[in-house]
């Protein structure tokens, strides 16, 4: 798709690049604000308005950034054709799979990206956020 864009209207073809690389920062970034970093039973670092420690202030965006370089990789292996002359190309999908150990892993990272997203889609309909009743409104009763 991209590269039928780019050969209508290359400006075309970057912006949807760029919205969709965006959109997956976006999406990586909501979920970690509404899980929290849940751990089966408790969470760990919450990200509530007005309520946010420091250091799980701190703590997610370092989560964040190194979610982003995930974001980075997955986009530069999927669109490696769109890509092919860039440097993130030749950084990540030829020097990086030519490294001892590693290169095979990286090679199939992207089918592991989407698995953990379905799992994670079906662990949200089979465990969904237990909504609280909102205290704030408390009618007066005379």
């Amino acid at each position: 798709m991209l590269i039928v864009l780019n050969d209508t209207f290359a400006l075309l073809a970057v912006i949807a690049y760029a919205v969709f690389s965006f959109y997956l920062l976006l999406c990586t970034f909501k979920g970690q604000i509404k899980f929290g970093m849940r751990v089966v039973f408790f969470k760990i670092h919450p990200m509530k308005v007005g309520d946010t420690m420091l250091n799980a202030l701190l703590f997610n965006a370092a989560v964040s950034l190194i979610s982003s370089v995930a974001v980075i990789q997955f986009c530069g292996q999927s669109f490696a054709d769109f890509a092919s002359n860039t440097a993130i190309n030749s950084l990540l999908n030829v020097y990086v799979r030519r490294l001892k150990g590693i290169g095979t892993a990286i090679s199939y990272m992207q089918f592991f990206f989407v698995g953990v997203a379905f799992l994670s889609i079906f662990w949200v309909i089979l465990c969904p956020r237990k909504k609280k009743k909102n205290t704030l409104y408390k009618p007066m009763s005379e």
